[in-house]
């Protein structure tokens, strides 16, 4: 393991699980919106009225989103779905973290 790795991993450790939240569209293109330790549809809301701005960029318009029928399946958002990895940050450090929606 290399020593931002081992440095990653230690930030991490001593504290709660956190959940990989994504954003991909119908071509396969996927973003990291963030790392939240809530996996709620509240905790989702919450995220992307905070995020409104970064994913307004990547979407080209308001987000208006279709929520899923199960909170764990996240939104749709016109082309683009919202919804939780199935990855821990530990998971997503270890397999290859995703581009961030703040650096696109």
């Amino acid at each position: 393991m290399n020593a931002v790795l081992e440095a990653k991993l230690a930030r991490i450790k001593n504290y709660r699980t956190s959940y990989e939240l994504c954003m991909s569209d119908d071509d396969g293109t996927t973003y990291l919106v963030c790392y939240s330790e809530g996996r709620s549809r509240r905790d989702v809301w919450n995220i992307l009225c905070k995020g409104a701005h970064h994913i307004t960029k990547i979407i080209g318009h308001n987000p208006e989103c279709v929520w899923a029928k199960r909170a764990s399946d996240g939104c749709k958002v016109g082309k683009w779905r919202i919804y939780w990895s199935g990855r821990t940050q530990r998971d997503a450090y270890l397999e290859g973290e995703r581009a961030y929606i703040g650096d696109v």
